[in-house]
């Protein structure tokens, strides 16, 4: 009689790998110590854990999925203060920045046609700040932003908006027509890098907050419209 001597239990389980089983023990091991931490280990057969590559994956998956991200775990919450006081003086500096401009300008762009009245040469002007910014708008802002970013497109594009509102101190055929053509020329980038660089930092303080991002970048752009429109 053959007799068969079994093991006692003990109340712990054992994955066994079968040979047509895909995943292996390793692999499931491997797999589940991914999900709760990266692991590396260094030549001297060390390892230390890498929280930063975890807290990214987790963001990643949770924006694919439509929820919104986890705070990042890894920095300190002076940290997270520094960076929301950051996003909040930059929507701030930038939407006092336009409100200064576009007071002169849109003042100044409503008396055109009361102000230089010689030969008709307030509404030309408008007429060709328009056309220009039409042509812009069709390539101009991306190049612009692509090779000096979103600051420094809003403040190249700045200085033709001074040199029209300078130009209409003395005005004449021969400093109006250009000054009019390089501001309908760099209006277009200029109110696209705005655009973009509000949403940009919605983004940011959505990434470091939690908060949902279309209720932020709403609430951004509320402010800075509310800036804009102030100008009126």
């Amino acid at each position: 009689m053959d007799l068969v001597h079994k093991k006692p239990s003990t109340g712990q389980t054992h994955d066994v790998h079968k040979p047509g089983d895909e995943t292996s023990v390793e692999d499931r091991t491997e797999e589940t110590s991914f999900r709760c931490t990266s692991i590396v280990v260094t030549p001297t057969g060390r390892s230390h854990i890498n929280q930063t590559d975890v807290v990214d994956t987790l963001d990643a998956s949770a924006e694919y999925a439509g929820q919104s991200p986890s705070v990042n775990k890894c920095g300190s919450t002076e940290d997270i203060s520094r960076m929301k006081k950051h996003i909040l003086k930059n929507l701030f500096v930038q939407a006092v920045g336009f409100l200064v401009m576009l007071t002169s300008l849109m003042g100044l762009g409503r008396l055109q046609s009361s102000l230089h009245q010689s030969e008709g040469l307030g509404t030309v002007c408008q007429a060709i700040q328009s056309m220009f910014m039409i042509l812009s708008c069709m390539f101009l802002p991306k190049i612009m932003i692509t090779l000096l970013g979103h600051k420094w497109t809003m403040c190249v594009s700045s200085l033709s908006i001074l040199l029209w509102t300078g130009a209409n101190g003395y005005a004449v055929w021969a400093t109006m027509i250009p000054a009019s053509i390089l501001s309908g020329i760099f209006s277009a980038p200029l109110w696209t890098a705005q655009a973009t660089y509000v949403t940009k930092l919605a983004i940011g303080w959505h990434k470091i907050t939690g908060e949902n991002r279309q209720v932020v970048t709403s609430r951004f752009f509320g402010f800075n419209l509310f800036t804009i429109a102030l100008c009126k």
